[in-house]
């Protein structure tokens, strides 16, 4: 999904001005967030009082209001296979005064510098796929496009109290995951360091991949050598869904695994062994 295929208010390249609207009025007014609309509407009740209680406390955050749900817009509920977690939004504001979050995991705006933990992530995919071609951005909307939500735990930040979000946005989070045990088939859930595996518990899903965050603090504790990115296509290519193709450039190799064609051929020549031993 690129910005021309945004709203423009979303793009990342002109700063407009913050809408007036409650979070839930933003929230229940988005119109390009697929099934993720209807399931929120009929919860609309409890998200209300969820969002009421962030909003009524008056703090600076981060994102922008207008992005705090963004994840939602780039990978709507019908087309997620993967949820990457990540915990608070990025708490620094660029030169420019513009917030350095986005609305989404991991990601940044394509004129902000590759954040270190992106970096690691970037690192770990050349690791899995030697055909892989490091951005030299941290917009992560074609990855997103292709069914990867990046959902963090909490879904604002207050710069001056840093943790007082986090357990109102525990709710919504709960909410979120119980959509998707209820309406995706057995997605893949991703949960990088201690915060995200507390996760773990609320998911239904088979399909759990844990390891160290990518922080240059903890990725050498076992973030490095996880092979979390092939193992995502492992599992999509065996449950018959599209992998993920980690390049960006389209005229690049796919970054696709191909355990299948490899069972097939080994167990073709074991059947010609037998064969052969036969006669």
């Amino acid at each position: 999904m690129s910005d021309e295929e945004l709203p423009p208010e979303y793009s990342s390249d002109e700063e407009a001005p913050e809408p007036q609207n409650s979070f839930s009025d933003i929230l229940f007014s988005l119109d390009d967030i697929g099934e993720w609309k209807n399931e929120f509407l009929a919860k609309k009740e409890k998200i209300d009082r969820i969002l009421k209680k962030i909003e009524d406390r008056g703090d600076e955050i981060y994102p922008r209001k207008k992005d705090i749900f963004n994840c939602f817009r780039l990978t709507p509920l019908e087309k997620v296979k993967v949820v990457i977690w990540g915990q608070d939004p990025y708490p620094k504001l660029l030169q420019n005064g513009k917030t350095r979050a986005q609305g989404y995991s991991f990601g940044v705006s394509r004129e902000d510098k590759i954040p270190p933990s992106l970096k690691n992530i970037y690192k770990e995919i050349g690791e899995n796929y030697k055909s892989f071609r490091s951005p030299e951005h941290g917009d992560l909307k074609w990855l997103a496009k292709q069914g990867i939500l990046f959902m963090n735990s909490a879904l604002t930040y207050n710069p001056n109290d840093e943790k007082s979000h986090q357990n109102i946005w525990g709710r919504f989070v709960h909410i979120v995951i119980e959509i998707l045990n209820q309406k995706t088939d057995n997605c893949v859930h991703v949960l990088w360091g201690k915060a995200s595996e507390k996760l773990s518990t609320q998911i239904k899903s088979t399909q759990i991949l844990t390891a160290a965050h990518p922080s240059p603090f903890s990725a050498y504790r076992g973030f490095f050598g996880c092979r979390h990115f092939e193992k995502i296509n492992i599992i999509l290519d065996r449950q018959g869904k599209e992998q993920i193709n980690w390049n960006e450039d389209s005229s690049l190799k796919p970054t696709y695994v191909e355990k299948k064609v490899k069972e097939k051929k080994k167990k073709s020549k074991n059947v010609e062994r037998k064969e052969s031993k036969k006669i």
